[in-house]
């Protein structure tokens, strides 16, 4: 009698620690259940961030991509103005200098023109006695006379030539200057769009850089929650281990409970 109520005794010990052991595990199991869903919705979210970081990238990257080619055709333009405004300047020096000389000759012309306008001018009185009187005949001073009005007329014209000629190497070196400054603020304009371009290109450069640096924390968090979920796992493991152990020791109908078995 003694010895069946020890045996009873010890058979509702181990129920109650079953039953009361199997509650604690099942909100164990829940909240482990629980702390998995959590790290499951923090990896999803964290490789949706992950994902528009790239594709952020991507499209700044491409972004890049584009300004250094329009970098490219700005530095390429920069340098055909530099050589169109090297051809503009040496034209103009060539210009100035064709100005210097045609000035030099009209000048040089003029006087000779002037000064044989006075002689003729200041001997006007007796020319024309001189002219008759030194002349064999009326004939050899027509002649005489209309030779020296041709010259007066060929000085003449030639002084309106040489006055054309210089205003139109004026009209074409105002033209060059024209073209020069023009030149000049087209480089400028392209010197300033080159330097907006840069600062948006290293602007863009910082932005992947810092979009890097995200994309690499997000994956140390990554991994991080990856080890979380296989400590989970692990720990669920274990606890099925138990459950599988206890249900074994669970008494039957009759009263009898299964022995335990030990895997190695």
């Amino acid at each position: 009698m003694k010895n069946n109520l020890i045996k009873i005794s010890y058979i509702f010990i181990i129920i109650l620690m079953i039953v009361f052991g199997l509650n604690v595990y099942a909100v164990t199991e829940t909240e482990l259940q629980n702390k998995k869903q959590e790290v499951d919705d923090k990896i999803l979210q964290t490789n949706t961030e992950i994902a528009g970081i790239k594709d952020e990238m991507s499209t700044t990257l491409a972004q890049i991509t584009r300004l250094n080619v329009q970098i490219k055709d700005y530095e390429d333009n920069i340098e055909q103005a530099g050589i169109q405004l090297e051809e503009v300047t040496k034209e103009l020096e060539v210009k100035k200098l064709e100005l210097k000389e045609a000035n030099e000759k009209y000048n040089k012309q003029k006087s000779i023109f002037e000064a044989r306008l006075v002689a003729m001018y200041e001997s006007s009185k007796t020319t024309y006695l001189d002219i008759l009187f030194g002349s064999n005949d009326l004939s050899d001073f027509l002649s005489k006379y209309y030779l020296l009005q041709k010259i007066a007329e060929c000085d003449n014209d030639l002084l309106k030539s040489l006055d054309i000629s210089e205003k139109v190497i004026e009209m074409e070196t105002e033209q060059l200057k024209d073209k020069q400054n023009d030149v000049e603020r087209a480089r400028e304009r392209l010197d300033s769009k080159h330097g907006a371009m840069e600062v948006l290109i290293r602007d863009k450069n910082n932005l992947v850089n810092t979009l890097s640096e995200e994309e690499k924390e997000l994956e140390r968090e990554l991994n991080q929650f990856e080890e979380d979920k296989k400590q989970i796992e692990q720990e669920l493991k274990e606890l099925a281990r138990l459950n599988a152990i206890k249900a074994s020791v669970t008494p039957s109908n009759c009263g009898y409970i299964s022995p335990l078995v030990r895997k190695n």
